[in-house]
């Protein structure tokens, strides 16, 4: 027994899709009735149809766009399609050199209705193999039958395709959604991008399309503001962009409400954009090696310089004096072996001024307040002060913790770039700071925090602009080298100064009218010692990820010199594990240094989100990455507690996990 051929019926309104569902089924066929495209296509996933009668005007999907999506799905290709509009014959014919259909009918009576279809019908169990779905007719009813409002019809199937037209235009994607996420609509520019056909993205769940890591952010929006009437909005952007099939996206996904509740998802393709800012960057990541290695170069040369000077000069001196014991000129000897003293003596404070660049400068420190020992290291300036001194104070100053002796040399190398610069008058301003983004000035770096803020500010001659990135590389000076040794090491030391004490300097200038030094101290709390007493985060624990050996060994002995309990490890698959191995045994992390491979690493910022979920208290740190990277510059918007970038000293650390609140 041949069984009966699958029909169905798609139409939004009610009693037509009713009607003409009764009218298939009495030509024998089996039949299933739905009210629009988007319920057709569910019904085409599970049930095997043979032929489909379709409205064309409809809500969500359309009967021309259902058309589309059959014959682009080899599966359903077999598929016979009538549809069944309320068009004039003129349309109809159009509309049929555009619509991949197999016949059109036009609605009227429920007796030419049953007559069109019937004739349908025969067509689909005798229709040829000319073409992939068969002879294309059009079967209209007699004048005086056509049925009323068809001119209405036609107008909003015109509005409909007019429409279509303009968002079809776009350059962005557009993609509409039902009010449950499932896509509806969806324009050619948003098929290019996605590398998809129509059928494989109508009647599909928007968060199923595809987006990688943000698939879950994709369905949280659809159930919360979608589904559930949120109405907020999502934008993945440029920041942390979409990576499909070697592009790169952005997308914002809106709700709409109005006439009717649906969504709106806009892709668009930002692929060579991003590939330009990697590029620039890697640019600018190289440029800031050569300068790097320029820096190194430069203190090399005028290291060896010194050096040779000096050891020329005890050589010479202590050869003459040999000799001139053996002629038995003792008091030429005696002036030699002076002479090599005095050499040997340069030598040693050399050594000590270039010392103060490693994080091992510190020898003691003490609270201190900021406004007395300024005046103190002003005061014994050993030069010439050919220029007037004034000072602008704060009320109220909070203390900080200095080694006096290192942050006077400080001071006093400030004071000698303010002489040489040829001005009338220094100032010196105190006054509290706090930090509340990260402050990216003239290429300086100063996190998040709590400072003392003192500016040393002259009328001199300034910096040429050129210069105000190199000033702090070791033996660079824009003045010819006299026989003074370590020439070029002042503001270097300045700047290694300040760092060993976990604070900043930001240098910006006028060229030919002023120059400010602005030290940003970290202000001391009142539990704070020096720093010999590193007991008061004894009991901490720390997790480490560093995958530099040499700097992870340096980071751990820093880190257990301040009496924290540290766990290193070297890569962030093993910081997950040791994260979750941690809170199985009760313990807390109280804080974390994430080392960042590349400036906005992604395998460092889910590290951070995982300890974050499971360590809510800890300090979290971004380690590494240029100081003008996302993460750095902005660390709070990754999760982030603060940025540390390297190198990095005992202060630093101290300051930063001193901000822990111990329960």
């Amino acid at each position: 027994m041949t069984s009966l051929p699958k029909a169905l019926v798609v139409d939004n309104n009610p009693v037509l899709l009713k009607a003409i569902a009764t009218l298939v089924e009495r030509e024998g066929c089996s039949v299933r009735a739905v009210e629009n495209g988007l319920q057709a296509l569910e019904i085409l996933k599970t049930v095997a149809i043979d032929i489909i009668f379709t409205d064309l005007v409809m809500p969500l999907v359309g009967g021309d766009q259902l058309c589309r999506i059959i014959r682009q799905t080899p599966a359903l290709q077999h598929i016979f399609i009538v549809i069944i509009s309320a068009l004039p014959a003129a349309e109809a014919e159009r509309l049929m050199a555009a619509t991949p259909c197999d016949i059109s009918i036009a609605k009227g009576s429920l007796a030419d209705m049953r007559s069109s279809i019937r004739q349908a019908l025969e067509q689909f169990r005798h229709r040829s193999g000319e073409s992939a779905w068969g002879p294309r007719t059009h079967e209209s009813l007699p004048g005086d039958l056509q049925p009323h409002g068809q001119s209405i019809a036609g107008e909003i199937l015109a509005e409909k395709i007019h429409r279509e037209e303009i968002v079809a235009c776009l350059s962005e994607g557009v993609i509409e959604l039902n009010a449950q996420g499932t896509v509806v609509e969806v324009n050619r520019a948003a098929l290019h991008i996605l590398g998809l056909g129509i059928a494989e993205v109508v009647g599909v769940d928007v968060d199923q399309l595809g987006w990688g890591e943000h698939a879950a952010a994709v369905a949280q929006w659809v159930q919360r503001e979608l589904r559930e009437k949120g109405m907020a909005g999502l934008t993945i952007g440029d920041d942390r962009p979409i990576s499909r099939g070697g592009k790169v996206l952005t997308m914002t996904l809106l709700a709409v409400t109005g006439a009717s509740y649906f969504g709106i998802c806009i892709v668009r393709d930002i692929t060579r954009q991003h590939r330009a800012e990697q590029y620039q960057q890697k640019m600018d990541q190289a440029l800031r090696l050569v300068k790097k290695m320029d820096a190194l170069s430069g203190m090399a040369g005028g290291v060896a310089h010194d050096f040779n000077n000096l050891l020329a000069v005890m050589c010479g001196a202590l050869d003459v004096a040999l000799f001139a014991v053996d002629d038995g000129d003792p008091q030429l000897a005696k002036e030699k072996v002076v002479q090599a003293k005095l050499s040997a003596q340069s030598a040693v404070e050399l050594v000590r001024r270039i010392s103060q660049s490693s994080s091992y400068g510190i020898i003691d420190r003490e609270r201190t307040g900021v406004g007395p020992f300024l005046r103190s290291a002003v005061t014994t300036y050993p030069g010439e002060m050919p220029v007037s001194v004034s000072y602008s104070v704060a009320d109220q100053t909070d203390m900080v913790l200095l080694d006096r002796q290192q942050m006077t040399t400080a001071i006093h190398n400030l004071l000698q770039n303010s002489v040489e610069a040829g001005g009338s008058e220094i100032l010196v301003r105190i006054e509290p700071c706090r930090i509340e983004q990260p402050l990216v000035s003239s290429g300086h770096y100063v996190p998040v925090g709590n400072y003392v803020q003192v500016d040393v500010i002259d009328d001199g001659s300034g910096i040429e602009p050129r210069h105000i990135t190199e000033i702090f590389d070791p033996y660079f000076s824009t003045k010819e080298r006299g026989v003074a040794k370590g020439m070029g090491l002042g503001l270097a030391v300045v700047y290694s100064t300040l760092r060993n004490h976990g604070g900043y300097v930001v240098v910006t200038s006028e060229w030919g009218h002023w120059t400010r030094v602005s030290l940003y101290l970290p202000v001391a709390r009142l539990s704070d010692g020096p720093v010999s007493e590193p007991a008061t985060l004894a009991g901490m624990n720390v997790l480490l990820v560093e995958q530099d050996d040499q700097a992870g060994t340096v980071a751990t002995a820093m880190l257990e010199y301040l009496g924290v309990t540290v766990f290193p490890v070297e890569t962030t698959e093993r910081a997950h594990a040791l994260c979750h191995r941690l809170v199985e045994q009760g313990e807390r992390l109280v804080g974390a240094l994430i080392n960042l491979e590349s400036d906005e690493d992604p395998k460092a910022i889910a590290l951070c989100q995982q300890v974050r979920a499971e360590h809510p208290e800890a300090v979290i740190i971004a380690t590494g990455g240029s100081p003008l990277g996302p993460v750095m510059t902005d660390s709070r918007r990754y999760g982030f507690s603060n940025a540390l970038p390297k190198p990095y000293g005992l202060d630093d650390l101290r300051s930063l996990l001193a901000s822990v609140k111990r329960s």
